[in-house]
């Protein structure tokens, strides 16, 4: 009887060595596996980075470092190498190299306050894996007073533009606030930034890009009551033709007949006959003349070689010839200018 009694111990004992084991072991989260993440940290209210690592604190490090990639502006990385000798019994056995990957991440935004979920260790490929997790409602209030002030500093300069006037101050306005300008694009990458933090709170700030989509027929507005008097002569016909193309294009109105702001062209073919060789060196002059002040462009075009019987060929290149100038330097040079004389 004693036999039995010995073996159910035994059988007992190990029962409760399996249970205790058994209980060591620590499940797999949830939260540490992409697709079922969402389940324990909603999307719509926190956001996530999971961080993995042979030790705790490696494990926390590149979680932080994930978090921090999407607020930073660049990251960048680096491996570090260092050799050391290994002794064994007084004797240096070899060398083994180390290497450390170094990562620097910038960043305007403050994660300061992530918080971390407790390690868990993965045995099958023994890797610590931590998640970092934010709030998204705490993280807006953080980030709704830089917001708030580029609100107010965008829709001043905004009212400012659409009060002015003149045609070419308002465009001078109006061009920082577009969405490629200065002014725009800087409010709406933080337009962009609070909506991935948190949408719902950005609602009413992203009502702003309504008006950012406006700014272009606001420009097209302003350059078509402008209306540049095109001064026609005999001459430069070619000229003026090209130039109302080309204002055309750039969103401004001309006229020939009659305007706000006078346009004197000159245009000169410089015609040279040798032998039987046309030389053509055009060169074109456009004065604007802008109340008290004035822009002028002087440019000399490409030289054009013919036979006399072909000269009729010159004539069509040189068209071609004023018109992608005037497109390619005219009108830049001409708005550069307008920005100095009207900021």
């Amino acid at each position: 009887m004693k036999k039995p009694a010995f073996f159910s111990l035994l059988l007992l004992i190990a029962f409760f060595s399996y249970s205790c084991a058994s209980k060591q072991v620590q499940e797999r989260p949830l939260w540490a596996d992409l697709d079922t993440i969402g389940q324990v940290y909603d999307p719509c209210v926190y956001i996530t980075a999971i961080g993995e690592g042979k030790s705790e604190l490696q494990a926390v490090s590149n979680s932080d470092l994930e978090l921090a990639s999407r607020f930073s502006k660049s990251v960048t990385a680096f491996t570090e190498s260092s050799t050391h000798m290994t002794e064994l019994n007084g004797k240096f056995t070899g060398a083994e190299k180390d290497l450390v990957q170094i990562v620097n991440v910038y960043t305007e935004y403050d994660i300061s306050t992530v918080n971390h979920t407790r390690p868990y260790f993965d045995p099958q490929r023994k890797q610590y894996i931590v998640c970092a997790y934010l709030e998204r409602k705490t993280e807006f209030k953080k980030y709704e007073t830089k917001l708030a002030l580029e609100k107010k500093t965008y829709n001043n300069l905004y009212e400012m533009a659409l009060s002015e006037k003149d045609p070419l101050k308002r465009i001078n306005l109006l061009k920082p606030l577009s969405e490629e300008g200065e002014k725009g694009d800087k409010y709406l990458s933080k337009l962009l930034f609070a909506r991935f933090i948190y949408e719902e709170g950005a609602l009413t700030y992203l009502k702003d890009v309504e008006k950012m989509a406006m700014i272009p027929s606001l420009l097209f507005q302003a350059k078509n009551e402008i209306i540049f008097h095109l001064v026609e002569t005999m001459e430069n016909k070619e000229a003026v033709s090209a130039l109302s193309r080309c204002l055309s294009k750039a969103g401004y109105a001309s006229s020939s007949k009659n305007g706000i702001y006078p346009v004197l062209i000159t245009f000169n073919k410089n015609r040279k006959l040798i032998d039987e060789m046309v030389i053509y060196e055009p060169e074109i002059s456009v004065e604007v003349i802008l109340g008290n002040e004035s822009f002028i462009y002087n440019k000399t075009l490409k030289k054009l070689t013919s036979f006399i019987e072909t000269e009729s060929l010159i004539q069509k290149n040189m068209n071609s010839m004023i018109l992608e100038d005037l497109e390619n330097n005219f009108i830049p040079e001409f708005e550069n200018t307008l920005e100095k004389l009207y900021n």
